[in-house]
């Protein structure tokens, strides 16, 4: 029982049935258990679904249902709630909606559009991982984080949002997108997590905020497409792999205030010819940052830290 005296579908209740096709929910039902219809793999229409105003975990999971109608109470959709309903087609978040759970759309591969209402708060891991047929994300300006995986391998995702106020893009959060052609971050972006942007391989062009300090490792590799990157001046890091096999880019500019770089930043990057580095010290790097059969034929250092570029591992073998 929950609150008002009302009642709830016990967890897993119909569990695992391949019989159900269909159900309708009483009117006394105001709360649906967890497991409640999981894995019931041909039931394609749910009644009633509009007045519920508690979901918990895996409620729908690997269900048939195309079309999903919300309470405009319900504020939690919980972890891997909608979780491999590969038929649903559409689905609108409620008004009041705070939380969408971990893998709660995750495999729903027929989805195709997604507006998130400006009361959620938080989004979590891998909530839209491999919705590959999703074309368009609306996201709220209120969201600070974009949590592990939220949209990796949503493979027909073109372009994307990011909320005004957005801080943190976590480790892997669209990799494999290979539809999106731009970025453009907000200027309250403190971090790119870990292999964030890995292998979008239409992505063209990245322009990194001002308020951005550490570049995470394999950021952007194998972005294959990637022509134009421009670096911050606040940029103190670039971590492993960042650039590696971007194998379209031609030029890169590194900051003055920049570092650190960490190994094989620009391996695989056959047409890049051009680097210039305003770093009056060499920034540190433990291995060589360039492809030596592929290095670029031009790097323009201070001419002052000519001496100092020459020693420097990472740069001593392509610094003449």
């Amino acid at each position: 029982m929950i609150a008002n005296n009302t009642s709830e579908l016990p967890h897993k209740a119909f569990r695992n049935r391949k019989d159900i096709t269909s159900y309708s929910i009483a009117d006394n039902i105001k709360a649906i258990g967890e497991e409640v219809f999981c894995m019931c793999e041909n039931l394609s229409q749910i009644d009633g679904l509009e007045r519920i105003e508690k979901l918990s975990r895996s409620a729908f999971e690997g269900t048939a249902i195309s079309e999903v109608k919300l309470s405009p109470l319900l504020e939690d959709i919980p972890d891997s709630c909608f979780c491999k309903c590969k038929n649903l087609r559409e689905i609108i978040l409620p008004p009041n909606l705070k939380r969408i759970g971990d893998y709660a759309f995750k495999d729903c591969t027929s989805l195709k559009r997604i507006v998130i209402p400006q009361t959620v708060e938080y989004i979590g891991e891998s909530a839209f991982e491999s919705c590959r047929n999703l074309e368009t994300v609306v996201l709220n300006d209120n969201l600070q984080v974009l949590k592990d995986g939220v949209f990796c391998a949503c493979t027909s995702l073109k372009e994307i949002n990011f909320p005004t106020l957005l801080k943190e893009i976590e480790d892997y959060a669209f990799v494999g997108c290979y539809e999106l052609t731009e970025l453009v971050f907000p200027q309250s972006l403190e971090k790119i997590g870990k292999g964030a942007f890995a292998f979008c391989a239409s992505l063209k062009k990245v322009v990194l905020p001002s308020s951005l300090t550490h570049l995470s490792d394999k950021a952007f590799v194998c972005c294959s497409d990637l022509e134009e990157v421009f670096l911050n001046e606040n940029l103190t890091k670039i971590g492993n792999y960042a650039f590696e096999d971007c194998s379209s880019l031609q030029t890169i500019a590194l900051p003055s205030t920049l570092k650190e770089i960490g190994k094989r930043v620009f391996w695989g990057c056959i047409s890049l010819e051009k680097v210039s580095c305003l770093a009056t010290y060499p920034p540190k790097a433990r291995t060589s940052i360039f492809d030596l059969e592929n290095s670029p034929s031009e790097i323009i250092i201070p001419i002052s830290s000519t001496n100092l570029y020459q020693n420097a591992e990472g740069w001593k073998e392509v610094v003449k």
